[in-house]
C-alpha cells in the first residue's frame, strides 16, 4: 500500500487501509459523519505533505445532508507585456469562459496576475510551470483562509529559456471543491529571425514578368526552444524591365515576438529571351553506326545553362521524333526555354520540325524465302526463285549465294551477276537458273518467249508462278554434276550481310550410266535347258536406279530374279526357261532419268527331242529348234496339237512365232525337225 509521490499524483484505496496503517483515524464529511470504512478514497498529492481525500461511496448511516457546491469559485489569470499593459494586450479567462486558447509571443520579461475566489473560501493553492509537456517548477501548496486571493507571478526571459510556457493553477475552497485554470500558452522567443533574400548574391538571372524581391523571414530555433514565427510585414520591391539592377535591399523583417533582423543586399537580372538551338549531326546518309545529334544552346543576355547536349541514337530507324517527353529542351540562366528543331524538316506549316533525320540501320537484312529445289535427282537445269525478297531500313544492295557439297564444307560467298555486270535488285522478285550447263542460261537472256518455254516445261508443271517483268536472270555457273545446297543472302545499303537463306537442294546428272557388262550362261548358243543372265552398271553421280532388260529395245522390263542395286558395282540376275529364240537388250538407268545404251546377248531354248510331247519320232539325245518362217498358225492345227510341239511363245500365245515342219501322212500330227 503507497500514498502518490508526486504532485498531481492520485491513488484508490479503501478508507479501512488509510486508518490501519495509521495514516488516518477516521474521515468525517462537513457534517461531522464518519464514511463507512469500506469506501473507495481517492488521494491526492497536493504538495510537500499535503493530501487531499475525496469519498465518493457509502458513508455510515447519518441523518444530516450535505449541501451542494454553490458553483461560484473562480480563477482569473492574466499575462501580457510588461511594457504595454493595454487591454488589448492583456490575455485573461475566466472559469467559465470557453473562449479559445491563444498564443501569448514575447521577447520581453512576462508577468501573470492570479486573482482566485469562492463564496466557501479558498483553503490552499500552488501552481505549475510547464514547458511543453515538460513540467519546470511545481509550487508547494500555499495555504489560506480567504474568500479572494491574489498573486503575481513572473517569467523573466534571463531565467526561462525560450520555448512555449504554460501556467496551470490547483486551488480547493474551504469545502475542499477542486477548482484548476490553464493560462495562455506564453511563446518566449528572444532570437531573432534569418532573413534570406529572394536573389542569390551570385549571378542569377530571372525571366518573370516582373521580378519581386523579397526579404523571406524564416524563424528556425523549433518549438521546444522558442519559435514565434515570422509576421507579414516583409518588403517587396518589384521591377519589370529587363537588364542587370545591383545591390537591392528588400529591408528588415520581423517575428511575433517583436524580434527583427536587416536583409542584405542582392542583385536581380532580367531576361525574357529564350536562346537559341543549332543542331549538328543530322544525315539522311544511312549507316550502321550509332548516330549522334548535337543540340548546341546560344543565348545572348543571361548566358545558357548547358552549352551543348548530346544525344546519341543507337535503334535502327529512318528519323526520330522528340517531341515532348522526348524532346531536347535547351535553357538559359534565367529559365527561357527552346525545343530543339530539326535543321533540315519541316512541319505542313512551314515551321521547324521535332523530327531529325539519323538513318540509322542496325538490322541484319532478312532471309530471303527461296524455293523450287528438290531431293530427288534432275537431268535438266533447275529453276530456284524467291518467293520472299529480303528486306532492309537502308534496302538491299546486292544478293550473294553460296553452294555446299557437304555440311562440313565452309560457305564461299559470292556476289551474283547478271550479263557480268554487278545486280542490284531493289524492289524486285528474283529468279535465279541454276545448271552446270551455262549455254543453257544465256539462251534465255533477253529472249522471253524461251524464258516462258522453260518455265512451261520446268515450273509450271511443278505449280511455279511467274511474272515476266520481275525475272533476273543471272549467267552465274554453279559448277558440274553433283549434289549440293544453294544458298541466297541479302547484304543492305550500309554493308550488313543478312541472314542466309534455308537450303535448296539441288542435285543435277546429266551423264549416263555405264553400258551394263553382261554374263550369258549359254554364251547366246542353242541350249536345251535354262539360260541364267546376270548383268552389272555404274554410275557416279546420282547411282544407278534400274537395269532393264528389252526384245525390241522399246518395251522394258526390269522383273528379274533378283536385284541388287546397293552392291558394288549395282548388279541383277534373271533365268530363261521356255524355248524361244530372243536377243535380249539391257540397259542401266540413273536416279537422275538418264538411261545407257543397250548392250545385248541371245537366248536360245529349243526341246528334247526324247519327250512325249514331241509325238513318236525318236533321236535321242539331240535338241532340235524350229526354224522361224511364219507368226501364223498352219490350218487344221489346234491347240492341243501346238502344247504337244511346245510351241507357246514366252508371253503363252497359242500362236506361236516360231516355224515348223509336219509329217501330214501320219495318224497323229506329229512335230517334225530338221
Amino acid at each position: 500500500f503507497k500514498l502518490p509521490i508526486v504532485p498531481g499524483g492520485t491513488n484508490v484505496v479503501y478508507l479501512n487501509d488509510l486508518i490501519i496503517e495509521n495514516y488516518l483515524d477516521s474521515l468525517l464529511d462537513y457534517h461531522k459523519n464518519s464514511y463507512d470504512k469500506k469506501s473507495y478514497v481517492q488521494v491526492i498529492k497536493l504538495g510537500e505533505n499535503l493530501y487531499a481525500y475525496e469519498v465518493e461511496l457509502k458513508k455510515e448511516t447519518s441523518n444530516e445532508s450535505v449541501p451542494d457546491d454553490n458553483g461560484n469559485g473562480n480563477i482569473r489569470i492574466d499575462n501580457y507585456r510588461k511594457a504595454k499593459e493595454t487591454e488589448t494586450n492583456k490575455l485573461s479567462y475566466d472559469m467559465d469562459d470557453n473562449k479559445e486558447i491563444k498564443t501569448y509571443y514575447t521577447n520581453e520579461t512576462v508577468k501573470i496576475d492570479l486573482e482566485i475566489s469562492d463564496d466557501d473560501g479558498i483553503k490552499a493553492y500552488l501552481y505549475i510551470i510547464k514547458n511543453g509537456s515538460i513540467t519546470i517548477y511545481e509550487s508547494s501548496y500555499i495555504t489560506v483562509q480567504k474568500q479572494e486571493v491574489e498573486d503575481t507571478l513572473v517569467l523573466d526571459p534571463n531565467e526561462y529559456k525560450d520555448g512555449t510556457y504554460q501556467i496551470e493553477v490547483v486551488a480547493y475552497d474551504g469545502k475542499d471543491h477542486k477548482m484548476v485554470k490553464k493560462s495562455d500558452k506564453i511563446m518566449i522567443d528572444t532570437v531573432a529571425p534569418t532573413c534570406k533574400v529572394s536573389r542569390n548574391p551570385d549571378v542569377k538571372w530571372t525571366n518573370a514578368a516582373k521580378s519581386v524581391i523579397t526579404g523571406k523571414c524564416s524563424d528556425t530555433k523549433g518549438k521546444n526552444n522558442g519559435n514565434s514565427g515570422c509576421t507579414q510585414d516583409e518588403p517587396e520591391k518589384i521591377y519589370t524591365e529587363e537588364g542587370i539592377y545591383n545591390e537591392v535591399s528588400p529591408g528588415t523583417v520581423s517575428d511575433k515576438a517583436g524580434n527583427k533582423t536587416e536583409c542584405g543586399i542582392t542583385y536581380v537580372r532580367i531576361d525574357r529571351t529564350a536562346p537559341t538551338c543549332k543542331v549538328t549531326g543530322e544525315s539522311t546518309d544511312w549507316t550502321y553506326e550509332n548516330r549522334i545529334l548535337t543540340f548546341n544552346c546560344t543565348d545572348k543576355a543571361s548566358g545558357c545553362k548547358i552549352a551543348s547536349v548530346t544525344k546519341e541514337f543507337k535503334e535502327t530507324a529512318k528519323t526520330v521524333s522528340l517531341k515532348d517527353e522526348n524532346a531536347v529542351i535547351i535553357e538559359d540562366k534565367a529559365g527561357n526555354t527552346r525545343a530543339c528543331k530539326s535543321e533540315y524538316n519541316t512541319n505542313s506549316n512551314g515551321n521547324p520540325s521535332s523530327i531529325f533525320n539519323i538513318y540509322v540501320d542496325k538490322d541484319k537484312p532478312t532471309a530471303p524465302t527461296i524455293t523450287g529445289g528438290s531431293d530427288n535427282w534432275k537431268n535438266y537445269a533447275q529453276l530456284i526463285w524467291v518467293t520472299t525478297k529480303s528486306t532492309a531500313p537502308s534496302g538491299i544492295k546486292k544478293y550473294q549465294f553460296c553452294k555446299k557439297i557437304t555440311s562440313t564444307e565452309n560457305c564461299e560467298w559470292q556476289d551474283l551477276f547478271i550479263n557480268k555486270t554487278n545486280v542490284t535488285v531493289d524492289g524486285l522478285d528474283i529468279a535465279y537458273y541454276h545448271s552446270h550447263y551455262s549455254g543453257l542460261i544465256e539462251s534465255f537472256q533477253g529472249n522471253v518467249k524461251k524464258l516462258n518455254q522453260h518455265y512451261i516445261d520446268y515450273g509450271k508443271s511443278e505449280g511455279r508462278e511467274i511474272s515476266n517483268e520481275n525475272w533476273l536472270r543471272t549467267a552465274q555457273s554453279f559448277g558440274g554434276e553433283q549434289a549440293y545446297k544453294v544458298y541466297f543472302r541479302a547484304v543492305s545499303n550500309v554493308g550488313l550481310v543478312g541472314t542466309p537463306s534455308a537450303a535448296q537442294k539441288l542435285k543435277i546428272d546429266r551423264t549416263k550410266p555405264s553400258v551394263p557388262d553382261l554374263s550369258n550362261s549359254s554364251g547366246g548358243a542353242l541350249t536345251c535347258g535354262n539360260v541364267n543372265i546376270s548383268a552389272n552398271s555404274t554410275d557416279a553421280v546420282s547411282g544407278v536406279k534400274t537395269i532393264q532388260y528389252s526384245y525390241n529395245e522399246k518395251n522394258w522390263y526390269d522383273d528379274w530374279n533378283s536385284t541388287n542395286l546397293s552392291a558394288t558395282p549395282p548388279q541383277v540376275f534373271g533365268t530363261w526357261s521356255a524355248p524361244r529364240y530372243n536377243v535380249v537388250y539391257i540397259r542401266s538407268c540413273d536416279n537422275a532419268g538418264n538411261c545407257s545404251k543397250s548392250s545385248s546377248t541371245p537366248v536360245h531354248i529349243g526341246v528334247n527331242s526324247a519327250s512325249p510331247v514331241c509325238g513318236t519320232e525318236d533321236i535321242t539325245g539331240t535338241c532340235y529348234e524350229y526354224k522361224v518362217i511364219t507368226p501364223t498358225c498352219p490350218s487344221g492345227w489346234t491347240t492341243a496339237d501346238y502344247n504337244k510341239c511346245g510351241l507357246n511363245d514366252a508371253t503363252g500365245n497359242i500362236c506361236c512365232k516360231h516355224a515348223y515342219s509336219c509329217v501330214t501322212g501320219s495318224q497323229n500330227k506329229t512335230c517334225c525337225h530338221d
